[in-house]
C-alpha cells in the first residue's frame, strides 16, 4: 500500500471507514477534501502526529509492532474512536500489513466473521498478504468473538 503515488482510500465500509498509506505532509489536504474527518495511526513510532495536530485533525494513536495485529484494548478503543465521527476516518501504517491487519480485526469484531473479514481485505488491498502470525491471531480473536 505504501507504493501509491496517491493517496488512495481503500474503503471498508464506504464513507466511513478505509485504509490509506501514510500520508505525507503535502496530501493532508486531499485527505480534508476527501472528508475524512480522523486519523488512527498503527505506526509503532510517532511519525506524523505533529502534521496531524498542526492541520487539527483528530488521530488515535494504537502503537502496534510490525508483524502483530492491535490487541484486544486497542480494537475497542479503535471502534470507540471510529463511532465518535459521522463522516470518514482513515487507517494507517508505513507499509500497510499493519493497516490491513487492522481492518481485518475491526471487520471481525464487526462481523464477527474470520472468512468474510478477509474476503473484504483481499478484494480492497490485494497486493498485501498478512503473514501467518496476524492470520492466527485474527483466526483466534474471531474464535473468541463467536
Amino acid at each position: 500500500m505504501n507504493q501509491e503515488a496517491e493517496l488512495t482510500p481503500r474503503w471498508v465500509e464506504p464513507g466511513k471507514l478505509a485504509g490509506i498509506r501514510k500520508p505525507e505532509a503535502h496530501e493532508l489536504g486531499a485527505l480534508a477534501k476527501a472528508r475524512f474527518q480522523a486519523v488512527i495511526s498503527l505506526c509503532d513510532d510517532q511519525d506524523n502526529h505533529q502534521l496531524y495536530q498542526d492541520w487539527k485533525l483528530p488521530f488515535l494513536w494504537l502503537p502496534v509492532a510490525s508483524g502483530q495485529i492491535p490487541s484486544r484494548v486497542q480494537l475497542e478503543q479503535m471502534v470507540n474512536f471510529i463511532e465518535q465521527f459521522e463522516g470518514a476516518v482513515a487507517v494507517h501504517c508505513s507499509g500497510g500489513q499493519r493497516t490491513a491487519a487492522g481492518l481485518a480485526a475491526y471487520l471481525i469484531h464487526q462481523q464477527g466473521d474470520f472468512d468474510l473479514a478477509l474476503g473484504t481485505i483481499e478484494q480492497i488491498i490485494p497486493e498485501l498478504e498478512l503473514d501467518e502470525a496476524q492470520l492466527m491471531s485474527l483466526l483466534q480473536q474471531a474464535r473468541v468473538i463467536q
